[in-house]
């Protein structure tokens, strides 16, 4: 073989490979999406709003939330993101407990956030402290042409304010998605008293489901949040009628992508040594079918768990790094870990 030879035939090996990089990137680039559920535990700003009861969180409250302490939470939370969209860019961040549209703002103003291209989407909520949901997207790949929040009110409870479901409609990939956002009533004060305003909110939730497949059956829909209750609970398994098992699921049917992951014992939240999977991600059966365009990824979620997001309680075990645990500060990320699946668009 002649030097010109072997010359040649390192460079074409080279571009080769250089190709197949190539190739590689553009799978994770251009074809691959994640979608993320993260309950972010109490992101308030540091002003008293006399419309809501944030008081704790305020340099003179409980607290003791300073400034120092918010741009912790906002840098705390940037880490994550970075960590769970290093090699797949977000499409959808659902999140929980964002006092108010200042405090999604300074998140996306974080210089690492900015790479990521995206907008939210927030509504105040009836939620007696101020904490709300929202939809955080990649103005890229999705462009919103309706959204609204779902009030949730319970005729047997007409104190309580629950916090509302956002609902957004878009595009992306030329394709109509539909995102629901959610924080279901917490469990305080126990299953006796707190379980029927699940029940009711699921309830709502399915029916404003079944007018959509009503209108159009093959609708795509992601249901996401912090449901305050796993994916074998009767509000999510029966009244919203989400299916655990692939093999039971049919056209216009709800997957539970977190159904599996929780039945082999991961969790997203622990309280006091009860590990839960409460924060989850749903999707329409044509996410999931053999001919599906837009396919979730193994057909499964996954729950974000890097050893730097937890922490070893003496009393309870391992658990998530929080940012406060009672009115001690932890200076951690949140008391919930993200859920995420990757939606591949074929």
């Amino acid at each position: 073989m002649t030097i010109h030879s072997i010359r040649l035939n390192y460079y074409i090996t080279w571009l080769l490979c250089i190709a197949a990089v190539l190739c590689v990137c553009n799978t994770h680039g251009q074809n691959r999406y994640r979608v993320i559920s993260y309950n972010i535990e109490n992101l308030f700003d540091t002003i008293a709003n006399p419309a809501i009861r944030d008081k704790n969180f305020t340099p003179n409250g409980k607290f003791a939330w300073n400034t120092e302490r918010y741009n912790t939470k906002l840098n705390n939370l940037t880490k994550v993101i970075n960590a769970l969209c290093d090699t797949v860019a977000p499409l959808f961040i659902s999140v929980c407990e964002a006092e108010n549209s200042t405090v999604l703002k300074d998140w996306l103003k974080q210089p690492k956030m900015k790479q990521y291209n995206l907008k939210f989407i927030h509504f105040n909520s009836a939620d007696p402290r101020g904490i709300d949901v929202a939809l955080l997207y990649n103005k890229k790949l999705f462009k919103p042409t309706y959204k609204t929040l779902i009030p949730i009110q319970f005729d047997f409870d007409n104190n309580y304010n629950a916090r509302g479901i956002l609902y957004v409609k878009g595009k992306f990939n030329k394709q109509e998605i539909h995102v629901f956002v959610n924080h279901w009533s917490s469990r305080k004060g126990g299953a006796q008293v707190s379980d029927g305003r699940r029940l009711r909110t699921a309830k709502i939730l399915r029916a404003k489901i079944n007018e959509i497949l009503s209108t159009n059956p093959d609708a795509r829909i992601f249901v996401t949040g912090d449901f305050n209750d796993p994916p074998f609970s009767i509000s999510v398994s029966d009244s919203l009628n989400a299916k655990q098992n692939l093999l039971t699921i049919k056209s216009g049917d709800l997957y539970n992508l977190m159904s599996e992951a929780a039945q082999k014992g991961k969790y997203s939240f622990n309280f006091e040594g009860e590990q839960d999977m409460l924060d989850q991600i749903i999707v329409t059966q044509n996410f999931v079918a053999k001919d599906c365009t837009l396919c979730i990824d193994k057909k499964r979620g996954e729950v974000f768990q890097p050893k730097w997001l937890m922490y070893k309680s003496d009393k309870f075990g391992l658990m998530p790094n929080r940012t406060y645990a009672g009115y001690k500060y932890i200076g951690g990320y949140s008391d919930h870990l993200p859920v995420y699946t990757d939606v591949i668009v074929k």
